[in-house]
């Protein structure tokens, strides 16, 4: 598959992916006789790897020293695992962050829900400490 192909696929530009690959986020793409990078089915492997790892907020670099270790075998399983378990954490603490926000703005939308419901009032909002909620 070329390059274009994968982009498409994931929905990146080609850009990204051959800065992800002088990054070293993903391994070098072997190129065909004409210089075009080549992607065997491990190469997408890692493309989508690397983009549902960045699409959560993953470091380059982190991604980066993931792939260096991976290549230099089974006896780096602990380090590599260890960078998985920050970033499942980091990964965690933003779930958390996020939920917490859904669940404010879920109960704002439910609160205009509310005062909305088949009425033509119109709706006063208040500043409070930084946020806007209905009064």
């Amino acid at each position: 598959m070329n390059i274009k192909n994968v982009s498409e696929k994931f929905k990146i530009t080609t850009d990204t992916i051959r800065y992800w690959e002088s990054e070293g986020a993903i391994p070098k793409i072997p190129r065909d006789s004409n210089g075009y990078r080549q992607f065997e089915d491990v190469d997408i492997e890692w493309v989508e790897f690397t983009n549902n790892m960045r699409k959560s907020g993953v470091s380059i670099q982190s991604i980066a020293q993931y792939l260096k270790l991976f290549k230099h075998g089974d006896n780096t399983f602990g380090e590599r695992k260890e960078i998985l378990k920050n970033e499942l954490l980091q990964i965690e603490n933003k779930l958390n962050e996020l939920t917490q926000t859904y669940k404010q703005l879920k109960s704002l939308v439910d609160r205009y829900d509310s005062v909305m419901g088949g009425c033509e009032m119109s709706l006063k909002l208040q500043r409070k400490e930084d946020s806007y909620f209905i009064h």
